[in-house]
């Protein structure tokens, strides 16, 4: 096929989404998977492409402390996505840049939230009383509204990976049962 020379031709995978800036302010056009068209050079209009497939970040293990003053060893993780590329490249530009933001919140809403339940609804011999999951649930959505709205990302899911009990609390968790 022949393309005019003042054609610029741009290829998006189905693993990317890509946002169209002229003079690097977005432009109000749809980009699609495959192959796409610009009639304005590179100076003009610029192609940013990110890849919109899920990644995941995890936490070191993190000494916190619960509602009732128990220190508790934390590991969580992130899993979450480019969902706005417009949004994306605005706030946050680059792809690492995102990661040091993901992890930085993450660490907060964990620390956050452990500050406002109990060890007993962590670690209980009553299955009743665990609420593991709505805890989990709680830091996914302290994140994922301003996240998504301020930087164009989505978060799919967060959870706690590991958690430990110092020597301290191991002793007074073995007393309770």
């Amino acid at each position: 096929a022949y393309l005019p020379a003042r054609t610029l031709v741009s290829r998006v995978r189905f693993t990317e989404t890509a946002v169209v800036t002229r003079f690097d302010k977005p432009v109000d056009r749809v980009i699609h998977t495959g192959l796409n068209f610009f009639y304005l050079p590179w100076p003009f209009e610029r192609v940013h492409k990110y890849d919109k497939r899920l990644r995941s970040y995890q936490t070191d293990f993190k000494q916190l402390s619960t509602a009732d003053q128990y220190t508790v060893t934390i590991t969580a993780f992130a899993s979450w996505r480019i969902a706005d590329a417009a949004a994306f490249l605005q706030n946050v530009e680059r792809e690492d840049a995102a990661e040091r933001l993901m992890a930085q919140l993450l660490k907060n809403a964990v620390g956050k939230v452990l500050k406002s339940h109990p060890l007993s609804e962590l670690v209980n011999t009553d299955p009743k009383k665990i609420k593991f999951r709505e805890i989990e649930e709680e830091i996914r959505t302290s994140i994922a509204a301003d996240v998504r709205k301020s930087y164009g990302i989505e978060v799919a899911a967060v959870g706690i990976a590991r958690l430990g009990l110092p020597e301290v609390n191991t002793k007074a968790v073995a007393e309770r049962m």
